[in-house]
């Protein structure tokens, strides 16, 4: 069996100093966001925390899920 992602709009952010404000509007109760340093991200998801640096994007998925990705992996997944 094969399957193809239906095509879905996301908000995305670089992690950088200067978008940190905006990245931390997604925070919430059940899924912090926490800055570790200016350039160090933690962030809670469904299966664990992970870790955001200035070399990753942040996006918001599907239900207000927020993942960290690499921007070389996000230059070749998405169109922005």
């Amino acid at each position: 069996m094969k399957a193809r992602k239906k095509p879905v709009e996301i908000e995305y952010y670089p992690c950088e100093v200067e978008y940190l404000k905006d990245i931390m509007k997604w925070s919430t109760d059940k899924r912090p966001i926490t800055i570790v340093r200016d350039n160090l991200l933690k962030i809670q998801t469904l299966e664990w925390v992970h870790s955001a640096t200035e070399k990753d994007m942040v996006i918001k998925w599907v239900n207000w899920e927020v993942y960290p990705i690499k921007k070389e992996i996000f230059e070749k997944t998405y169109n922005y």
